[in-house]
């Protein structure tokens, strides 16, 4: 849908390529901190899946899935993996799965995964020539996870700039998250940021749990003090599908916020099952879909906002 309005916006090719470089400019222009290969990597992706509109090709549910599985059961073919082991974790993963996150996710995701789809597990990686790291976790679902997997990211100092969460068929969480290293570190720190963060993860998915001890700071930039974001909560019912929501916030962004958002949701037990975070320098924009049949009565619905905007004000 977000594919075929944009399309509809743009209208051309032509348009589509002049968009791409003015944006391209104004970010490189505006912010430069803002430019990373994860961003071209972003900008990028929505260039070529509305250049493939607008040459013809179908961008239903079932051929995103079909194209993007079968990029990730190439890629494994080659390198021995048997088919049945491939089924297993196509089983396991679902087919919403394929929906919801981009070939470059799922090839990296499931070239760790097909030997290991019951075994609790994190991965990292630096991405190229940036100050990023690209993070998976793998583990059974429980309450409260998202919130405590934000708190050790917080701990570490890395601002989270973009998540994933997701629930398998078998019942596993698959997170990834794109968290920025801190300007302090230079590059040649980097691995070390990332062992550290690794192991504290690691100890996290099995058993041991510090995340009681990460708590907020709640400090704002110089910045974001001098030009306020007003905070934002949008609630809206999914159609046909009772029970299920979209959140949408937009605030001022600050450590541990997510993780806040997170705790206010278990809070009232609500479930988290898909969130899509976007942090634009001071200002994040997080959408999540939620399920929780009590959200049906409005006094709920009012309560979860108050709760949220109390967060988002900190």
């Amino acid at each position: 849908d977000v594919i075929n309005n944009f399309c509809g916006r743009v209208k051309t090719q032509e348009r589509l390529n002049a968009l791409y470089l003015l944006t391209v400019a104004d970010i490189r222009g505006t912010n430069p901190k803002l430019w990373n290969s994860w961003r071209a990597g972003l900008l990028e992706n929505l260039f070529h899946a509305a250049a493939r509109r607008f040459a013809g090709e179908s961008g239903s549910r079932h051929v995103i899935t079909s194209r993007r599985q079968q990029g990730a059961a190439d890629q494994l073919t080659r390198a021995g993996t048997p088919e049945k082991q491939q089924q297993k974790l196509w089983q396991a993963l679902g087919s919403a799965y394929f929906v919801r996150h981009e070939l470059r996710e799922i090839l990296w995701h499931t070239a760790n995964l097909v030997h290991q789809t019951e075994q609790p597990q994190v991965r990292s990686r630096i991405l190229p020539d940036s100050d990023t790291l690209q993070v998976m976790v793998f583990m059974p679902n429980q309450p409260r996870l998202f919130a405590r997997l934000c708190r050790i990211f917080s701990h570490h100092g890395l601002d989270i700039l973009a998540a994933r969460a997701f629930v398998t068929e078998h019942g596993y969480i698959l997170d990834t998250f794109i968290v920025q290293i801190p300007p302090k570190h230079a590059a040649a720190d980097y691995p070390n940021v990332q062992s550290a963060l690794e192991a504290e993860i690691n100890n996290f998915i099995h058993g041991y749990d510090t995340t009681a001890e990460h708590t907020a700071c709640g400090i704002r930039s110089r910045r974001s003090r001098h030009l306020p974001i007003a905070p934002g909560v949008h609630l809206a019912a999914e159609q046909d599908y009772p029970g299920w929501y979209t959140l949408e916030i937009v605030a001022v962004n600050r450590p541990y916020l997510l993780a806040d958002v997170a705790e206010v949701l278990s809070d009232q037990d609500i479930s988290l099952r898909y969130a899509k975070i976007a942090t634009l320098d001071e200002r994040v924009e997080d959408s999540f879909v939620l399920f929780s049949p009590h959200l049906e009565n409005p006094k709920n619905q009012l309560a979860l906002k108050q709760a949220l905007l109390a967060q988002l004000s900190v």
